[in-house]
């Protein structure tokens, strides 16, 4: 099973944040970054990736599902 990890907090995007260019590629360390899809419309979807590799700094934010 691949870990998870439950948002414990709401994350907020705040109106007017500039969304610029992503990255072509990039490389990831395995088992530290972690996504969600998120839908605006019917038809369209993002993602949030976050890289947790410190968690004991990222507790208050993100507890892992076992």
């Amino acid at each position: 099973m691949t870990r998870q990890f439950r948002l414990k907090k709401d994350l907020i995007i705040p109106a007017g944040s500039i969304l610029k260019s992503a990255p072509i590629r990039t490389e990831r360390a395995p088992d530290m970054h972690f996504e969600y899809i998120v839908g605006l419309t019917d038809n369209t979807t993002g993602s949030f990736i976050y890289c947790i590799d410190e968690i004991e700094e990222l507790a208050e934010w993100f507890k892992e599902e076992k």
